[in-house]
């Protein structure tokens, strides 16, 4: 490694450590050994985690039903560098490592001293890949902002989540199982220190739709009926995006530092935020675990496993046991294969 690189490393670890993370170098040991315990493991440049106290990690093992010993650390921001000219290729790399890792948040850093336009470049790469992907929470980071970044008095405190109220199913809830899982699943969760969401709906949408409105200078539209071709203007998120909401989340509140870095950055390239690539008011919280209880193992169940994968680090869905855990286990298997979902458990219930 050049010891110009090598400083960067040491910047980021500092940058780390004095927002409130556990900052390592060449961290491999990820989330993703939870369901592929023996899959390739990328090595990261740099990742910053928070600690996962017993409770937690118990709590964990209970709803996943795997052996965590070996992770004591929540991983929240995977980081790659490149101090030097990579090619576009070795960027996507970067940011395949990230996405594999499971963080969730990613910084890919570069450094201008080499090549003036790499910066540039490696936006365009994140926006690559997340077109063809889909969806990926990594930003681009100028090697030179670290110095200011290392100037500034970041809060020593955690983000004070107000716990969500408490809203009743969709469609009601008559089946005596579900009632016994949400309760244990509440009780599990708020023992182990845990926020309890429930039900838990993601931020991600709205902050991209009040983006999306903010920079059209007319309200978007949408066809209403499409036998008369009638028109209405689009003025909710639920009218934008098809609305999800997970049965319930374990929430982890993050460093109060957190946001605030990602608002300097945010400010310092605006086009983060234009591009989709940042949003920094979404990053009080991690939606650690998320929940759905499904009651068969069709088109619904399928759509419940998508939702868990695209809004929480991990997710379980909790089933009646028999055929449903065998067929939705099938489900989840072609899933993982055709569309990439990670960490996604099937818990049967009793």
């Amino acid at each position: 490694m050049r010891a110009s690189t090598k400083k960067i490393h040491n910047k980021l670890q500092k940058l780390g450590k004095d927002m409130g993370f556990i900052a390592e170098q060449e961290v491999s040991t990820s989330l993703l050994s939870l369901r592929l315990p023996e899959a390739y493991q990328p090595r990261i440049d740099l990742m910053w985690s928070l600690e996962i106290d017993n409770r937690k990690r118990e709590a964990i093992a209970c709803v996943t039903g795997r052996e965590i010993k070996g992770l004591h650390h929540l991983p929240v921001v995977g980081i790659e560098v490149e101090g030097s000219g990579p090619s576009t290729k070795t960027m996507l790399s970067d940011l395949a490592n990230i996405k594999t890792l499971g963080t969730p948040l990613g910084m890919l850093v570069v450094a201008t001293d080499k090549e003036k336009d790499i910066y540039r470049r490696a936006a365009r790469a994140i926006r690559t890949m997340r077109f063809n992907l889909g969806n990926l929470n990594v930003f681009p980071l100028e090697a030179k902002w670290l110095d200011g970044l290392l100037k500034q008095k970041w809060p020593a405190d955690v983000t004070h989540v107000k716990k969500p109220g408490r809203k009743k199913p969709r469609g009601g809830e008559t089946l005596g199982w579900e009632k016994i899982t949400r309760k244990k699943l509440k009780k599990l969760g708020e023992s182990a220190g845990f926020i309890v969401a429930e039900p838990f709906i993601p931020q991600a949408q709205n902050a991209k739709f009040k983006e999306e409105t903010a920079r059209r200078s007319e309200t978007m539209r949408h066809m209403w009926d499409s036998e008369k071709r009638s028109f209405k203007e689009i003025r909710k998120s639920r009218d934008y995006f098809t609305a999800c909401e997970i049965d319930m989340a374990w929430l982890m509140p993050m460093p109060r530092a957190l946001r605030q870095m990602l608002e300097t950055v945010s400010d310092m390239d605006p086009c983060l935020r234009e591009h989709d690539i940042l949003y920094p008011d979404i990053w009080d919280y991690v939606p650690v675990i998320g929940f759905e209880l499904e009651s068969g193992s069709g088109k619904h169940a399928g759509g419940a496993l998508i939702n868990l994968s695209s809004y929480c680090v991990i997710g379980v869905v909790h089933t009646p046991e028999g055929s449903g855990v065998r067929a939705l286990n099938k489900k989840l298997e072609t899933y993982v294969q055709a569309l990439g979902l990670q960490n996604i458990f099937i818990g049967g219930v009793k």
